[in-house]
């Protein structure tokens, strides 16, 4: 009986640590080193609207972070083929429940060039976020490319 309530506790206190809002519960990799990856878009909704389709259709993303607080955002253009790479940095905010990412040339989910991602959900080959651009509220699914 003591084992089943000893992991009852268990339970119970990892879940109440559970910082994002889609998780995970727990890991054994620092956010760091799930945030140091080359991502691409999955998903991509503004204000609750998927449009996935249209994003996906007319530019190819990707977005590469690295653990010493570096950004690489690469776009090519699918009708003309042109691209264009941008750097910045990016850092946690927030208790490292949010990150700044500040991008040279006005690159950005918001289109100024510094976001404040909020995330939802840091796992090693996902992570999901919300910004906001303008009045609207962009919600981003990356995965892992």
């Amino acid at each position: 009986m003591k084992k089943v309530v000893f992991v009852l506790g268990i339970i119970v206190i990892i879940s109440a640590c559970k910082k994002y809002e889609e998780g995970p519960v727990f890991s054994l990799r620092s956010k760091k080193a799930r945030v140091d990856n080359t991502w691409k878009i999955e998903k991509y909704y503004e204000n609750g609207v998927d449009l996935t389709a249209a994003v996906l259709s007319a530019e190819d993303i990707t977005i590469d972070l690295t653990k010493e607080g570096k950004v690489t955002w690469t776009e090519v253009d699918l009708q003309s083929g042109s691209g264009n790479t941008k750097t910045g940095v990016w850092e946690f905010t927030d208790s490292k429940k949010s990150i700044l990412v500040q991008i040279s040339g006005g690159v950005s989910f918001s289109g100024t060039g510094s976001d404040i991602w909020n995330i939802l959900r840091l796992k090693n080959k996902e992570f999901w976020f919300t910004v906001m651009n303008g009045s609207d509220q962009v919600e981003v699914h990356l995965i892992s490319k």
